[in-house]
């Protein structure tokens, strides 16, 4: 299946492929072919080796991948809740659905298409939804691919994740207002500030329980990384921006 095997690679769980190729009794060295004095790979519990130098076995390594999963399954909600609500607002915008028939519409009181269409939703020239959009995705390319990395950039990865979630939380600030003075409730976008949060918090635990590495990484795969994440928030920006300019969601109407 699909869905349980993009979840397996979200939350980085350990396959029966990765046992193979393991020093037998030592189930969580992992050893380089090359004989002695070659490089041998990080431990399954987060160790680092150099050479036959090793750094102390990672005495937090349980409790630091059950952060790890938490925050992924966090940053994975989120951003799905990000999609829907940009759909929702494109599809509201354009004509494609009627207003009062969404997921988030509960009744009078409580309908996430109504707010979708307030001035509120585009205090920015961009609506949020779009911005919570390309930000969480953004996220949630950078600490799936990130993961990808190493962990010798584990500590790289997770303070800048919790450095951009602590600037989108003080964002939020200025968004409750907006929210809570609108005549109708969203069900979906309260959720999505509180879900971010709660990542900081995890992304911040993650940071700390994170062993540093014993020497230098190179800076150009994290490099690509940024390039990469920046890239992608900038692109949902500038096609809004594109789409509206040229009429082609009003044309679609």
């Amino acid at each position: 299946m699909i869905a349980p095997r993009f979840l397996s690679i979200i939350l980085d769980e350990p396959t029966a492929e990765a046992d193979r190729g393991r020093h037998p009794g030592f189930p969580s060295f992992n050893v380089i072919a090359g004989g002695p004095g070659s490089l041998a790979e990080r431990s399954a519990s987060g160790s680092f080796f150099v050479g036959e130098v090793s750094q102390a076995p990672d005495p937090y390594v349980q409790q630091r991948l059950q952060v790890e999963r938490c925050l992924s399954v966090n940053l994975l909600i989120t951003a799905l809740d990000a999609m829907y609500l940009s759909w929702r607002f494109v599809a509201l915008f354009a004509g494609w659905v009627r207003p009062g028939t969404g997921l988030c519409s509960w009744s009078e009181r409580i309908d996430g298409d109504k707010v979708l269409q307030t001035p509120e939703a585009r205090a920015f020239y961009v609506p949020h939804a779009i911005l919570g959009l390309g930000f969480h995705t953004g996220c949630l390319w950078w600490w799936f691919l990130g993961r990808k990395l190493g962990m010798a950039y584990r500590p790289h990865l997770v303070r800048s994740l919790a450095v951009w979630l602590g600037v989108a939380s003080l964002l939020t600030v200025w968004f409750w207002p907006l929210l809570l003075r609108l005549e109708a409730l969203c069900p979906f976008c309260p959720w999505n500030h509180v879900l971010t949060y709660v990542a900081l918090g995890l992304a911040i635990r993650a940071w700390r329980l994170t062993p540093h590495p014993p020497a230098h990484q190179r800076l150009r795969p994290l490099l690509y990384l940024v390039a990469l994440c920046v890239g992608w928030f900038w692109m949902w920006q500038l096609g809004w921006i594109v789409a509206e300019q040229t009429g082609v969601l009003a044309r679609a109407k």
